[in-house]
């Protein structure tokens, strides 16, 4: 889906910090890096302060990005980037929410709600799903086939320091 220029590495890495500068923007929450300079799969982590909170994990491959929580093992949600990291603000910032897929603009959207509205997870034998709490609440479902047969996780909310405009 990206149009992008460069080897895969260096998009990666331009997606992970176009993405991790407007989360921090606009929640406060520092993200650090965990990837090192040469891999083709980038990954940026979220810890807001508090012992109990888990750690939101955005990782960013040339054309798609990934949210996951590291509370919430295996299950995790893709993103497909379309134009330029360097775009991203801006697309961000007039996103009229229509598309038919989960874009960068939503995995952004998503990361800044998990860590400033929460999320909840719950797993019942042979069904799970991760609900963000995005008006309209976001649900990804997925087929369980795992242990335990019953979890729930509930992320405390960070105040966020400034509104979207």
């Amino acid at each position: 889906m990206t149009s992008g220029s460069g080897e895969p590495a260096g998009q990666a890495r331009r997606w992970t910090e176009a993405i991790a500068a407007l989360v921090v923007e606009r929640t406060g929450v520092p993200g650090r890096l965990a990837s090192s300079g040469t891999d083709l799969q980038q990954e940026i982590r979220f810890a807001p302060p508090g012992p109990s909170s888990p750690v939101l994990v955005v990782m960013c491959e040339e054309g798609q990005g990934f949210l996951s929580v590291d509370r919430v093992r295996g299950v995790s949600v893709l993103y497909e980037f379309d134009g330029e990291p360097d775009e991203l603000p801006a697309r961000w910032a007039r996103d009229p929410r229509q598309r038919s897929w989960l874009s960068e603009v939503e995995l952004v959207d998503h990361a800044i709600a998990v860590l400033i509205a929460g999320y909840r997870f719950r797993r019942v034998p042979f069904h799970e799903e991760l609900r963000i709490n995005t008006s309209p609440p976001f649900r990804w479902i997925t087929v369980d086939l795992g242990w335990p047969p019953f979890a729930f996780s509930r992320w405390e909310p960070v105040e966020p320091p400034a509104a979207r405009r």
